[in-house]
């Protein structure tokens, strides 16, 4: 992690060390007197023990310097970045925070696009990115979602969500839908995609795994998303998601919507299992097109 700011890394590290995942090196370079944050982003590119940079970023010194080593880095490493001083007010507290020229949100928004840098909101959505791309940079992910859940209006708002970030919920076909007509229930539920289990769920846990597993077989989606509100049973089903998940050829990403203890719980034994695991929406989804976009550029990059 490399940072204009010594309380943002101070932050990172403790919201990475939550998720049971831990930064190797940080480093805070303020006003940068000796060396700059795009010397630490070269350092870290070439250094074999970083999977993934991260970093808060106020200003660069040397704009094309910036550009070219960011671009040379990202074909190879994935570079999150939380840019500060984007708002005119913030520009100005960023003059006499570190003495940087934090520029036009723009000018910046265009330069990490033309990089492939990743541009994060805050610490926490930095994080939500690194435990997307530590679990499935390396597996093969693509834009159609198939969803499984027991729940209506989240899963409505999140299908709006993929939509909003070029992500596909497509229709399953005859074939796929056949085959989940013969266990889910009669009434409250569908077969389209999202595949609904309908409140039934809640009473019979295995009819998440029955659909994971036709999911997983069918050629109509990449990835797979289950969706549940883990402040009931959240625990259960995540040992569930599990068990399964070790007979998957496709990525299982976990939405387990809710704020409790018990919600928090499912999704940290899900992430020591190696399973992407979220509380809410956005954070999921947002993550998820940031690495299929990535891994595009770079495969487009490299044929």
């Amino acid at each position: 992690f490399i940072s204009h700011s010594g309380a943002m890394a101070f932050v990172f590290i403790k919201a990475m060390a939550e998720k049971n995942i831990w930064c190797s090196k940080a480093v805070t370079c303020g006003n940068e007197l000796d060396l700059n944050w795009v010397d630490y982003l070269e350092y870290f590119g070439n250094d074999d023990d970083t999977e993934m940079i991260a970093g808060y970023m106020e200003g660069a010194i040397d704009g094309k310097k910036f550009l070219e080593t960011a671009s040379a880095i990202t074909s190879r490493k994935p570079v999150f970045c939380i840019k500060g001083g984007d708002s005119p007010a913030g520009n100005i507290f960023v003059s006499s925070h570190t003495g940087s020229m934090a520029g036009k949100h723009a000018i910046w928004k265009s330069a990490m696009e033309q990089a492939n840098i990743i541009k994060t909101k805050d610490v926490h959505d930095t994080v939500d990115h690194i435990v997307m791309f530590k679990f499935l940079m390396n597996k093969p992910v693509g834009r159609r979602i198939g969803f499984v859940t027991g729940t209506g209006g989240p899963t409505v708002t999140t299908v709006d969500l993929c939509d909003q970030h070029n992500l596909i919920v497509p229709e399953l076909s005859d074939e796929t839908q056949k085959k989940l007509m013969e266990f889910i229930p009669p009434f409250g539920s569908s077969s389209r995609n999202p595949v609904d289990l309908s409140i039934a769920a809640g009473v019979d846990r295995s009819l998440y795994i029955k659909a994971i597993k036709v999911l997983d077989k069918s050629d109509d989606v990449d990835v797979i998303i289950c969706l549940h509100t883990g402040d009931r049973q959240g625990v259960e089903i995540a040992e569930d998601i599990i068990r399964e998940q070790r007979n998957c050829h496709k990525p299982i990403i976990s939405m387990m919507i809710g704020t409790t203890e018990t919600n928090h719980h499912a999704i940290r034994i899900l992430l020591e299992a190696g399973i992407p695991a979220f509380p809410g929406q956005e954070n999921t989804i947002r993550p998820l097109e940031a690495l299929i976009k990535w891994k595009e550029r770079v495969r487009h990059n490299t044929i």
